[in-house]
């Protein structure tokens, strides 16, 4: 998965060569602070339609994050619209393919979409791209590979971004009644509990419930799997000696036995694939919980909106930027805000430095060296971070400590509206890939939320700095005390990374 995350960026920096620009991730809104961040969520969410009533609750456990996704799927009876960023091979992905086959077989309608780069441990398999078309040959399934590189490249000096645009969304609509939405991608270190693995990731997933929001995140979804950029995965001529839906409803069942508590067979199925199966099973021992899963309990009903961003092909649309600079833009007392990937423009930047100077608290959380995937996409916040707490009143910086990569994006505004989905802080989201969010009027799902970023803050360590009398900004603690000296004295000739800012 970390190979994932870096073949991605890896592509972005060869493009720079052809690429060059900058944007906002927040632009200024008029009047700030002047009406309460609900009259602004209100009239966002008139703009989209109206507001949508939905049961809503947040997911911060990993393991509930998997069983929510299989009960949606398991339950399903019309309809499956799924989209992933990062797909591996692993027993959580397969096996969550065998479901989807065998939702199929039942009769239910199923569109899958996987990013091209995201899913690329599952695509250059042989067996994994047969699962894939074993699934696309099931009943009414589409399969839909987005931006390949064997289309993306004729737009390489047409609309470079193109070339790069990646579907970020993370979206599981069953029914065109439940919405599942959030940071998570499907891969075991986002899904497994730091009891059987300690370096699982640490994220947060919103489970809606309601036809209006669920209609509305259909529309987001068929925004790009209706590209014509996206490659229609089909069954091959072979598939009839190659095909493995054996091996598809084999994990399937074997994951289903495992979350339920059921002990595997005395005598498995003959053949590698069941032991290898088992023994990979064997290492989440804590995933035994679902038999007594049940979601939403006790959920209230919130007005929530769903916002999105199409990835740059021609002239994108983007409801995400502008409607976070209106909802920072009204913030009274607070704003909480955590990606673990933070590359503010010079527009963000004046709008958190306006928020500030209001005696708005600002609270950023953020991943560290210590922690994150890849230490390039953090260059420009290593170097910048001192000049940030200089310029922005009010502003707080913590960076979280530990083995365990923070990949939560979520905000908060005064406790009164919440904002969850795969939006980062960054360039790369603001400018190039498909995003979604979902926007929530709701006191109590703001404070669960903010309750979340706390914690997550708990386990941090806060960047401070000292002001010489001649205005010089001094390091107290920062960066340096999350990176190995090996690391921090090579971390100059990375310097560069910083002209990357318009695509990290």
């Amino acid at each position: 998965m970390v190979l994932n995350r870096w073949l991605s960026r890896s592509i972005v920096a060869l493009c720079l060569v052809v690429l060059w620009g900058h944007g906002a991730v927040l632009s200024a809104a008029a009047g700030p602070g002047s009406v309460p961040v609900e009259a602004v969520f209100d009239a966002i969410a008139a703009e989209q339609g109206g507001a949508c009533p939905a049961q809503a609750g947040l997911i911060t456990d990993n393991q509930e994050a998997w069983y929510a996704r299989w009960f949606l799927v398991n339950g399903a009876t019309r309809s499956i619209d799924c989209s992933y960023f990062d797909t591996s091979d692993d027993i959580f992905a397969v096996s969550f393919l065998g479901l989807l086959l065998k939702k199929a077989r039942e009769g239910v309608s199923i569109r899958l979409m996987l990013d091209f780069r995201g899913a690329a441990l599952l695509l250059r398999s042989p067996l994994g791209q047969q699962y894939l078309r074993d699934l696309a040959g099931a009943g009414k399934v589409q399969v839909r590979i987005y931006n390949p590189l064997f289309k993306s490249i004729l737009r390489l000096f047409g609309d470079p971004r193109g070339v790069i645009a990646a579907n970020h969304d993370k979206l599981l609509i069953v029914d065109r009644e439940w919405l599942f939405t959030g940071g998570r991608n499907l891969t075991h270190d986002y899904l497994c509990s730091l009891q059987d693995d300690p370096e699982a990731i640490h994220d947060k997933d919103l489970l809606l419930r309601g036809g209006e929001i669920a209609t509305s995140a259909t529309r987001a979804f068929e925004a790009e799997f209706s590209r014509r950029s996206v490659w229609k995965l089909r069954p091959g001529l072979l598939d009839f000696w190659s095909e493995r839906t054996e091996d598809l409803e084999l994990m399937r069942r074997a994951m289903d036995d495992h979350m339920r508590g059921i002990p595997p067979a005395r005598n498995p199925e003959p053949g590698s694939l069941s032991r290898a199966v088992l023994r990979e099973l064997s290492i989440y021992k804590h995933l035994t919980g679902y038999g007594a899963y049940a979601p939403l309990l006790g959920a209230g009903t919130h007005p929530a909106v769903v916002l999105r961003k199409q990835a740059r092909h021609k002239t994108p649309s983007n409801e995400i930027t502008g409607g976070l600079a209106r909802l920072m833009g009204a913030a009274r007392e607070e704003i909480l805000l955590e990606s673990p990937y933070v590359v503010l423009t010079a527009a963000g930047r004046r709008m958190l430095r306006q928020a500030g100077e209001r005696g708005v608290r600002i609270i950023l959380v953020t991943t560290s060296p210590e922690t994150g995937d890849s230490i390039l996409p953090q260059i420009p916040l290593i170097y910048e971070w001192k000049q940030l707490l200089k310029e922005i009143p009010n502003l707080r910086i913590f960076a979280t400590r530990g083995r365990n990569l923070l990949h939560s994006k979520v905000f908060v505004i005064d406790r009164a509206v919440a904002v969850v989905g795969s939006y980062n802080l960054d360039t790369l989201s603001e400018q190039v890939n498909c995003e979604e969010v979902v926007v929530t009027r709701s006191g109590d799902l703001a404070r669960q939320v903010a309750s979340s970023i706390e914690d997550d803050r708990a386990r941090s360590l806060e960047y401070k700095v000292r002001t010489l009398p001649d205005g010089t900004v001094v390091e107290v603690q920062g960066p340096k005390d999350l990176i190995s000296p090996a690391v921090w004295k090579r971390l100059p000739l990375m310097r560069w990374i910083t002209w990357l800012r318009p695509i990290l």
